[in-house]
């Protein structure tokens, strides 16, 4: 999925994201989010807003 947000995932067992961007961009990230990719097996999405924050690109962080 190509789209012009800035976000953040942590996964392990779970997928925690925080992206910001356009309104439509974050949506279709929401939306893609409920479906996943192939192999993924999505048993609930939770959504909360926040402020915004500065992000340079891509981070992966660890879990532990």
């Amino acid at each position: 999925m190509t789209t012009s947000l800035t976000r953040h995932l942590l996964i392990e067992g779970r997928v925690e994201a925080v992206a910001q961007g356009p309104a439509d961009a974050v949506q279709a990230l929401i939306d893609w989010a409920h479906r996943g990719p192939p192999q993924a097996r999505v048993t609930r999405v939770g959504v909360d807003e926040a402020a915004a924050q500065a992000f340079d690109g891509f981070v992966q962080r660890s879990t532990a």
